[in-house]
């Protein structure tokens, strides 16, 4: 069988579109970095919050520092919103990638995070090649059920190999200065850094940086009573500097402003981070550290306000908010007695409603206030000059709040406001769209150069031939030459792109395509799908959803192609000898069947390399990322697709030769291998519980999504999609309780390990005593439903062979009251051990059994036995 060698590079590109699907702010977060210009002077931070929610140039006090910061930013969507700062080869980057990744599924890999910083390195020396990179540590940190915080110093060193292959390129290590991180001395949450952390950081790069770090040696963190995020910047307030000529901006902190304003004494002191910005009474409490939190302070010589955007979105009358927005005003007054104070008008929303209704209003409001008060005054603009036909300028908005373009025409307002007298000077339109053009041009055509790039040459599946790939692959050098001369013009870039694009678009429907399986030659292949959580399409059964699964060598996930006289292929499951039904509408899960299907699938190219999408006429494969569907395989083809898709990430498949299987047979099993195992917080323990007062369940409540044994070999786990998994309802038994909220949930039972001859742990069933004191409640388990009542009832599966089982509870969840499980026992097939089987509880219902497998001499599964001699799972059978 043919080798697959499809690149990593390949895959990962591929990913870089997937990835960047996240919240609506971190892309107005993105697209504002246009509205500011890169010099070769300039110190990038980039990062994710980390970076993002501290102020960097304050605390060098060096103005050529800038925060490319955006919290919660995984690492494909920073390398995708790279360009925004490679546009202006500037001097230094201080890189920290890869904390989100770790936290995030499909992603959470040390393998993952090194090829993204090494893909940045790559950029950095090939687009700006005089530029510095200082790849900094990831920081210690908390775990949870996704990151696993043994992967973090594994990563840190895969970064510092990755360095040594740079020469451009610095390794700092802030890993082991931070200890104090996960255990809360410098953070609220186990994450982010309080000053005394950020002190720590920036003592150490100042050789980098070249500036020294301001923060007083003997300062404490001073949280001015608040917690949290709003908390932990409050304590860089009390830390951070205020001079006379300063002009603070309290309240919209989603931008840069001494950027915006091209001024060095404008300083940014919104409470928040990303959105949603902090109310009223959180800045309030917040003044005290801002203009008193260090003993050599002096009263600034402006205070600007933008404040109110939030409480104009919930529906807290405008009167109380403007009484609230009075007395945050009086307060900066007492701070500030002689300093001149403007405040903003609310920026308009994007619904007309919201405006005429509410914004309108305190608008007025906050005139009326500047009017009552001596050295106030009021500036409509930041109202007015966003607004057109009574909505958000649809020029300036991006997904309900300020772009790029509007940044700029507020800088405009602000800086009119301040007066050039004071320093400011606004950020132009043409500046801007300058910019936009730019990055624009640039980006287009790195995508080409990447994806040219990430063409694996060989004759494998996903491969492209040399002869074939020949015209894209020439020329690359060229290409990043351009994106390093800064005299390259835009339509120099645009040119080069579009050549590439078409390139590009000849050679992808050049794949190599998989081989197809007749009566005499099988050849197994894996289906996955990179670039949405890296899942593989695993049948269940025939008449059974179709499902993207972990990466086994089980019979399961592996499938061949069958061509049929039309050309297009049934797709085939080794396992049951399933075939992928076409048969389903749009938006509905796709099913494998026993019976061929009247119709075959037709594999093709995606807009990336190496990947295929697979369609029959309208319907098209597409991996969910939705684990209340168990990550069931849809139809996600309708009118305006039909069937070829080749963007969406979920319809992207890579396709690899399958591994030689290790499934086992249910007769294969010997029973004195069999172990007990039980479910229970004596033999384990919640992963990363959510712990309090909350939803009237008493003081010190439980709820988790995680158990797992203490043995570590074989390592049973019980997963569930949200927090349903408590202890019993007094809190304090040992045995657990299943929480539905909204229904039936699944609880996964899993095993992971190996016996002493190295061959993989199987579960063979499990039993538990179920009951419950609310109506209403139900299990699921071997596909039929019963009701718990108060009276202990028992439930048996047996003739399992899998390595993870699922069943349900539902029902309606009343404060956690919902169904108890005692004496949960797992069944384990421990190869080459030996044990005893136990048995388990004293049954007052029926038991309920999986059932009974049929397969041929060949052990091929049968789902319609005909006459003769099959093996079953529970022994030999004859068929008449």
């Amino acid at each position: 069988m043919r080798k697959q060698l499809l690149t990593v590079f390949a895959l990962f590109l591929a990913a870089m579109s997937v990835w960047a699907q996240g919240s609506p702010w971190r892309y107005n977060r993105y697209n504002g970095f246009k509205a500011h210009k890169i010099t070769d002077k300039t110190i990038v931070f980039f990062g994710n919050s980390i970076t993002n929610m501290h102020e960097w140039w304050e605390a060098f006090n060096n103005p050529n520092i800038v925060n490319r910061g955006v919290n919660g930013a995984e690492t494909p969507i920073m390398l995708e919103h790279f360009e925004s700062i490679l546009v202006g080869q500037p001097a230094k980057i201080f890189l920290m990638m890869g904390t989100n990744d770790l936290g995030t599924s499909g992603m959470n890999t040390p393998a993952h995070v090194a090829k993204s910083v090494r893909t940045a390195l790559m950029r950095c020396q090939k687009e700006s090649p005089n530029t510095k990179v200082y790849v900094q540590s990831i920081l210690p940190c908390t775990g949870n059920n996704i990151k696993d915080t043994k992967n973090v110093p594994i990563t840190n060193d895969s970064l510092k190999n990755i360095c040594n292959e740079f020469a451009n390129a610095t390794y700092i290590d802030l890993y082991p200065l931070l200890p104090g991180i996960p255990t809360h001395q410098y953070s609220a949450d186990g994450t982010h850094l309080t000053m005394a952390g950020y002190r720590i950081w920036c003592n150490e790069i100042a050789k980098y940086v070249g500036s020294d770090c301001v923060y007083p040696a003997d300062a404490t963190d001073n949280w001015g009573g608040l917690s949290g995020i709003a908390g932990m910047r409050n304590t860089y307030f009390a830390a951070l500097p205020v001079k006379a000529d300063d002009i603070i901006m309290l309240g919209d902190d989603n931008n840069d402003w001494h950027e915006l304003l091209h001024a060095n004494n404008v300083k940014q002191r919104g409470g928040a981070w990303g959105y949603p910005s902090n109310d009223l009474g959180t800045m309030t409490s917040m003044l005290n550290n801002i203009f008193k939190g260090r003993s050599d302070n002096k009263e600034p010589k402006m205070v600007c306000i933008m404040q109110g955007y939030k409480e104009m979105q919930d529906a807290t009358d405008v009167a109380t908010v403007a009484a609230n927005y009075k007395t945050f005003v009086e307060k900066v007054r007492s701070y500030c007695p002689n300093a001149v104070i403007k405040l903003f008008a609310v920026i308009p929303s994007p619904t007309q409603a919201k405006n005429a209704g509410r914004s309108d209003a305190f608008n007025a409001e906050i005139e009326k206030i500047a009017a009552s008060m001596d050295n106030v005054d009021y500036v409509p603009g930041s109202y007015t000059s966003l607004l057109k036909d009574g909505v958000l300028n649809a020029n300036y908005n991006m997904n309900g709040r300020l772009n790029a373009r509007g940044y700029a025409k507020l800088s405009q307002v602000v800086a009119e406001a301040i007066g050039a007298e004071n320093g400011v000077t606004a950020t132009t339109d043409a500046e801007v769209e300058e910019l936009i053009a730019k990055i624009d041009a640039r980006s287009k055509l790195v995508s080409a150069l990447q994806t040219a790039g990430s063409l694996s040459i060989g004759n494998g599946v996903g491969q492209y031939t040399a002869a074939n790939a020949a015209s894209v692959l020439n020329g690359i050098d060229e290409g990043y030459a351009l994106l390093a001369n800064p005299a390259t013009t835009n339509e120099q870039l645009t040119a080069k792109s579009t050549a590439y694009a078409s390139l590009v678009t000849s050679v992808l429907p050049k794949i190599n395509m998989p081989l197809a399986s007749n009566d005499t030659e099988e050849h197994w292949y894996q289906l996955y799908t990179p670039n949405r959580g890296s899942l593989y399409n695993t049948s269940q059964g025939a008449e059974k959803d179709l499902i993207g699964g972990q990466n086994t060598k089980l019979k399961n996930t592996m499938w061949k192609f069958v061509q049929r006289d039309d050309k297009s292929f049934d797709i085939v499951n080794r396992a049951d000898q399933t075939y992928v039904s076409p048969d389903a509408e749009y938006d509905t899960m796709i099913k494998t069947t026993a019976t061929r299907p009247n119709k075959g699938w037709t594999l093709s190219y995606a807009n990336v390399s190496g990947v295929f999408i697979i369609s029959s006429g309208n319907v098209q494969l597409n991996q969910t990322a939705n684990k209340n569907k168990n990550n069931g395989v849809c139809n996600w083809s309708n009118k305006n697709t039909l069937g070829q898709d080749r963007n969406d990430t979920g319809c992207q498949f890579a396709i690899v030769d399958a591994p030689a299987p290790e499934d086992i047979n249910i007769e294969d099993i010997d029973p004195t291998c069999i172990k007990d195992y039980e479910i229970s917080l004596q033999t384990g323990s919640f992963v990363s519980p959510t712990t309090g007062k909350n939803n009237g369940f008493p003081e010190g409540y439980v709820l988790a999504k995680l158990w797992e044994s203490n043995e570590a070999n074989p390592k049973i786990k019980v997963t569930t999609g949200a927090n349903n998994m408590m202890p019993s309802e007094v809190y304090k038994g040992d045995y657990l309780m299943w929480h539905p909220v909204g229904g039936n949930c699944d609880y996964t039972v899993s095993v992971e390990g190996v016996g002493p001859n190295g061959q993989k742990c199987i579960i063979t069933g499990y039993t538990f005593t179920y009951s419950s004191a609310t109506e209403g409640q139900t299990i699921t388990v071997a596909g039929k439903t019963f009701t718990a009542k108060a009276a202990e009832q028992q439930a048996e599966v047996t003739d399992l062979c899998e390595t993870s089982t699922v069943f349900k509870a539902g029902g309606t969840s009343v404060l956690g009251k919902s169904v108890i499980l005692k004496d949960f026992i797992v069944k384990v097939f421990v190869p080459g051990s030996a044990g005893d089987v136990t048995a388990i509880g004293n049954a007052t219902a029926p038991a309920i059994s999986a059932p009974v497998y049929y397969y041929d001499l060949q052990g091929r599964r049968v789902l319609n036995p005909a006459k003769g001699l099959y093996i079953t799972n529970t022994g030999r059978k004859v068929v008449k």
